[in-house]
C-alpha cells in the first residue's frame, strides 16, 4: 500500500467534516469501556452471591434434623448410616 501525502490545505478543509465523526467514535469507545467495567463489577457481585448461596446450602445440609435422641439423620454427605 502506498502512502499518499495530502496537501495541508485539503486536510484543513476536511477537518470540520472529520472532527464530529472522531468525537462520536471517542464517545462510543468511552461508553463501551464504561459498560464493560459495569458488567465486570456486576459479575463479581453475582459470583460472590453464588458462592455465598453454595456455602449456605452446604451448611444447611450439615444441620441436624431433630434434637430428639435416637432420631434418624438423613443419609447424605457428612452423615453415616445407622
Amino acid at each position: 500500500m502506498r502512502l499518499v501525502w495530502m496537501p495541508l490545505a485539503i486536510l484543513m478543509a476536511a477537518k470540520p467534516l472529520i472532527e464530529p465523526m472522531l468525537k462520536e467514535i471517542r464517545y462510543r469507545m468511552h461508553q463501551s469501556r464504561k459498560e464493560q467495567g459495569l458488567q465486570r463489577e456486576s459479575r463479581k457481585l453475582l459470583h460472590a452471591d453464588f458462592r455465598e448461596a453454595i456455602i449456605l446450602a452446604g451448611a444447611e445440609n450439615n444441620v441436624e434434623v431433630s434434637d430428639e435422641p435416637g432420631a434418624r439423620k438423613p443419609a447424605g454427605r457428612g452423615f453415616s448410616k445407622p
